[in-house]
């Protein structure tokens, strides 16, 4: 005898199976129920509760009023016997609410067996209410879009709590699936469906248990619960049943880079009247969002925003990159692969998992169709359960769905999944080890004892490339001849930068059982930095291990993050740093002294000093004459080294020589660390800019000239040394 209770903001009703004892107000004439649960999610088909009453008052009594119950849904008594009673006044089945819950009881006084919402409410009789009800997936189903997002490691529990936000859905989660992450893309899309694609990456399962979904593992390790009353009719056993020979599955990545494309998302600038709130939701995941005019972002994430105004709204697309894996599940016979395609949170920290996971599942090849007695209704789907069935045969196996008839005695009829079992569970792995060059002896790789026969991922990372070389700085000038008296002399340009070398390699491959070592092991070194003046960089030598080699690999986009701890693999380096440009001299004066510039700094290395000119007047009885001298340019400074100062012709020498700075040498970045290019190398610094020097002599009428020397241009300095490579193995100890 089963129990319904409904309740609404409008009030309670208690539907009953037993007119005997209630009377036939709110009675049900019949209903079914259908309860499934996705053994590996490749769907999330919500639970249905279908059902008939009597309408007559739809209260327990036909006099507007109901029964007082206790907390276990009995009516309570008064010492004389009587029943407490409230006043509810007549129901109309108009008052039903969309939505609101409808719990089912395996009896009254019982426990919960199924939570339901009420969906539609028919009448098809005068005296009869048809009731339809779904669970909290169907509920998901029915509302609005879940945003979705690009997630790098955030917790489970948040992302379902942000698939159930608002929905007024009655879940629970079980302990164990508290530690696990999240990586990988969710769409804007249909709330169940993101829903289902996060079981699927991570292995959980929703499950309607005792009145509310319980989102976590099936467990694998339990006893299975006997049903041990089989009916002989309505059975049926099924050998083959959507099977494959083969999986596949396709592992997603995303990497936002500079040079991805920029697409136009939204552009209403020839409209006369500005948009308010509204939704742009992106075909492909979008990073770097910019507005022109008056639009303004109010909301976003990678997959939409919410716009105001008037102008354009553009972004650049990631680079999505897919690898498909594949899996022989042990069957025979005729090729048949089964792929998951399109579960963006299927990347390399759980592929593997997802790969066994579904290899198990379409190997399974017996499924039994059993009618059998349920005496409690508590046999749900996902229990591990053991049977005889009824040809004979002793099986254990998993519900995959459970239907069943409304009334007194409950006969259930349960979809098993027999030669199966669950798991494994998020995360493919949860440990590593890197291996270097100093862990390989005479050419082999021996793994600890606790690695040996343990399921990994095995990452090869070439050596990465050298840095290219940079430039040398440009001399400073030294404008010579009488035009050029009086003329600046600029300084040299410092030598541009380098740029960095790129990442280098990298293969992976997944193993079931690793084992006790790999022979023609080798970790590619870096590679050399090229030579100054824009020599390019040396690729990295080759990683292998047993018959693999990071050439047989690709080059990674962005940098590898450790799927355990967060050390970054294969960075991106940065440039040299450009020289310092030299200073310049500045032209003579007319009287006193010329002018002159510091070279250019580079921190923390300053540049060459200037140096000033000087003027000399003198009259005699042979005439007046004068000595002249402009102002000098000090050198630039470079990356290890200043500049050099400028000299200029003073009072009292003999010669009127001057000499702009020399640009300093650039000196070279240490060696990349692992699997980090090398740096660009540096441009050496510009040489000071140099003037003309003059003396003049009345007595004679003559004017000499010294000699100005721009400074040298310094060094440009090679490119850093690659950074080696690395062996880097995921596992999983358990």
């Amino acid at each position: 005898m089963n129990r319904i209770i409904y309740t609404s903001p409008n009030g309670r009703v208690i539907f009953h199976g037993d007119a005997a004892r209630n009377g036939t107000d709110g009675l049900i004439m019949n209903g079914s129920v259908e309860q499934r649960v996705s053994l590996f999610g490749d769907e999330l088909s919500d639970n249905t509760m279908t059902f008939r009453i009597n309408s007559h008052a739809l209260t327990e009594t036909t006099t507007g009023y109901s029964y007082l119950y206790t907390v276990n849904m009995e009516p309570v008594k008064t010492n004389g016997g009587d029943y407490y009673v409230v006043e509810t006044g007549s129901m109309d089945w108009r008052n039903f609410t969309y939505g609101a819950p409808v719990l089912l009881y395996n009896k009254p006084g019982g426990m919960i067996i199924g939570r339901f919402y009420l969906l539609d409410v028919k009448q098809v009789s005068r005296k009869t209410l048809e009731f339809t009800c779904t669970d909290g997936i169907g509920m998901l189903a029915r509302m609005g879009d879940h945003n979705g997002g690009l997630y790098t490691g955030q917790s489970f529990k948040s992302v379902v709590n942000s698939i159930f936000a608002g929905s007024g859905v009655s879940y629970q989660f079980r302990g164990d699936v508290s530690g696990i992450t999240v990586r990988g893309r969710l769409p804007r899309a249909n709330r169940r469906k993101n829903l289902a694609d996060l079981m699927m990456a991570t292995g959980a399962s929703v499950v309607n248990l005792v009145g509310t979904l319980m989102i976590g593992f099936i467990p694998n390790d339990t006893d299975p619960t006997v049903i041990d009353h089989i009916y002989l009719n309505g059975n049926d056993i099924s050998y083959g049943d959507d099977l494959a020979t083969e999986v596949q599955v396709v592992e997603h990545s995303f990497y936002a880079l500079a040079s991805d494309e920029e697409v136009t998302l939204f552009d209403n600038t020839g409209e006369a009247i500005a948009i308010s709130n509204q939704l742009v939701v992106f075909d492909e995941p979008v990073h770097d969002l910019q507005t022109t005019g008056t639009l303004t972002i109010s909301e976003s994430n990678v997959n939409y925003a919410v716009v105001s105004g008037i102008g354009t709204l553009t972004g650049k697309e990631y680079t999505h990159n897919t690898r498909v894996i594949s899996r022989a599940t042990g069957l025979t016979g005729e090729p048949h692969v089964k792929m998951l395609e399109n579960n963006q949170l299927v990347g390399l920290h759980n592929s593997a998992n997802v790969t066994r996971r579904m290899a198990s599942y379409y190997s399974a090849q017996v499924s039994a169709i059993v009618e059998a007695w349920d005496e409690y209704g508590t046999i749900s789907p996902s229990h591990h359960v053991a049977f005889e069935d009824a040809y004979g045969t002793s099986r254990t196996g998993f519900v995959r769905s459970k239907s069943f008839e409304l009334g007194n005695k409950t006969r259930a009829r349960f979809d098993i999944l027999t030669d199966w079992l669950p798991g494994p569970y998020g995360d493919s792995y949860s440990a590593y080890r890197a291996f270097r060059a100093a862990n390989i002896s005479d050419g082999r790789l021996t793994f600890p004892a606790s690695m040996v026969g343990k399921q990994a991922l095995i990452m090869l990372f070439s050596g990465a490339q050298g840095g290219q070389g940079g430039f040398d700085g440009e001399d400073g000038e030294a404008p010579s001849g009488y035009d050029n008296i009086g003329a600046d002399a600029a300084g040299g340009l410092g030598g541009m930068a380098g740029e960095p070398g790129e990442r280098g390699m990298v293969f992976s491959v997944q193993v079931d059982e690793l084992p006790a070592y790999y022979d023609n092991a080798v970790v590619g070194a870096g590679g050399a930095g090229g030579a100054k003046n824009g020599g390019v960089g040396a690729r990295g030598g080759a990683t292998t291990l047993g018959a693999w080699s990071s050439d047989d690999g690709s080059q990674l986009l962005d940098e590898h993050i450790n799927l355990i701890d967060g050390t970054v693999y294969a960075k991106e380096n940065n440039p040299g740093i450009n020289g310092g440009n030299g200073g310049w001299g500045r032209g003579l004066g007319d009287v006193g002294f010329g002018t002159s510039t510091r070279g250019d700094i580079v921190p923390p290395y300053d540049g060459g000093a200037y140096a000033n000119g000087s003027a000399w007047y003198e009259s005699t009885s042979l005439g007046r004459q004068y000595y002249d001298s402009g102002g000098v340019g000090g050198g630039g400074a470079a990356y290890g080294h200043a500049g050099g100062n400028g000299t200029s012709a003073r009072e009292g020498q003999e010669d009127f020589d001057s000499y702009g700075g020399n640009g300093a040498n650039a000196s070279s970045w240490p060696k990349a660390t692992e699997t980090r290019p090398g740096r660009g190398g540096n441009g050496g610094g510009g040489g000071g800019g140099s003037v003309l020097q003059q003396v003049y002599n009345a007595w004679s009428g003559f004017t000499t000239f010294g000699w100005n020397n721009g400074g040298t241009g310094g060094t440009g300095s090679a490119g850093g040394q690659g950074g080696d490579g690395l062996i880097l193995v995921y596992y999983n100890p358990v």
